[in-house]
């Protein structure tokens, strides 16, 4: 986030530092403008032509910098000097213009340079032209500052925006971290109501997300709870009855007793089977009204389930979805799942 942040403020930066830039140039250049109009304004035609009036000790006082060297030179149309630096010459002014800037070279050094072009006047017969040129000591010095004054004070203020964002997302996490550390030392037992810190709106909600799922879980293994409890003293009964049947029945020698007990132990599971399938279509009825499917019950063993629910009449020795021996299975899978999830 810092970093785009960051990458525009430096563009606003520089874009205000070359506007500033700018504007300077045009200071500096309208100021060596005006030393060419000075000149120019002690230029009349004298006994010899045109001649500077000024010596050179009012010319050094009238081009007089205290940083850049100043150099001119006075010359005819066609070049042939009137006074000043010998080979200093600049791009002259196209388009009818008076004057014109331009950077030249000279004697090695780079030079700002103005061309000012004097057409003839009352007194001078013959058009002339000035030449002012000026190192740029000044200029890069206020580019310099410039560059200073607009980016210090910009990275000092992003410096201190970086502290105080990340002062304020630490202080707005610390209660995320709080929570995380909280949820992990939590037992899997443990589903009571953790405690939200209400500094942001949006942790506010989270907290209410996880209690109000901790809630539904609470209900849920109750229900689930409940309902083994349910099963398991519903089965015990019939269970122990076909146990002391089958019991008696080994502890008989007469065939006939045999009969008549598989016949007792056949009625039993009947109604154990009737008891089962309606425990089942209990717990279909609450897995619907609630919208949820059970992740431990197997398809395959669901399917016995359906053939069960039709084939409860089915003798134990016959192989077929709906004996005695698969129920058992089916019902003992099903506790066992249960009391997991519980």
């Amino acid at each position: 986030m810092l970093v785009p942040l960051a990458l525009t403020w430096m563009v606003g930066a520089v874009i205000a530092l070359v506007i500033a830039n700018y504007f300077s140039e045009q200071a500096f250049d309208r100021g060596m403008l005006d030393d060419a109009y000075a000149l120019s304004a002690n230029v009349q035609a004298g006994e010899r032509g045109i001649e500077l009036l000024l010596t050179p000790r009012e010319v050094a006082t009238v081009l007089f910098d205290q940083v850049d060297k100043v150099y001119f030179s006075v010359q005819r149309l066609d070049g042939v000097l009137i006074s000043g630096q010998a080979g200093l010459k600049a791009p002259l002014p196209v388009d009818g213009a008076r004057y014109r800037f331009s950077d030249v070279d000279y004697e090695g050094n780079t030079l700002r340079a103005v061309v000012l072009e004097h057409d003839a006047e009352p007194g001078i017969a013959m058009p002339y032209r000035v030449v002012i040129a000026q190192t740029t000591l000044s200029r890069t010095a206020l580019v310099r500052q410039l560059l200073g004054y607009a980016l210090a004070p910009q990275i000092l203020l992003l410096v201190l925006l970086a502290v105080w964002l990340w002062y304020s997302i630490r202080s707005d996490l610390r209660p995320l971290g709080e929570l995380q550390q909280t949820l992990d030392r939590r037992d899997v037992r443990d589903l009571s109501p953790v405690a939200v810190a209400h500094t942001s709106r949006e942790l506010q909600r989270l907290g209410n997300a996880v209690n109000s799922l901790f809630e539904r879980l609470v209900h849920s293994l109750r229900a689930q709870r409940e309902f083994v409890g349910n099963v398991a003293h519903e089965l015990r009964t019939p269970l122990a009855g076909i146990r002391a049947l089958a019991e008696y029945g080994l502890a008989q020698h007469d065939t006939t007793v045999w009969r008549e007990q598989l016949e007792r132990v056949s009625e039993r599971q009947a109604r154990a089977s009737h008891l089962i399938d309606q425990l089942l279509a209990l717990a279909l009825a609450e897995e619907a009204r609630t919208g949820r499917r059970s992740a431990h019950w197997p398809k395959k063993r669901a399917r016995v389930w359906s053939a069960c629910r039709y084939g409860s009449t089915c003798w134990p020795s016959r192989r077929c979805c709906g004996t005695w021996r698969a129920r058992m299975r089916v019902v003992s899978t099903w506790v066992r799942a249960a009391s997991t999830m519980a």
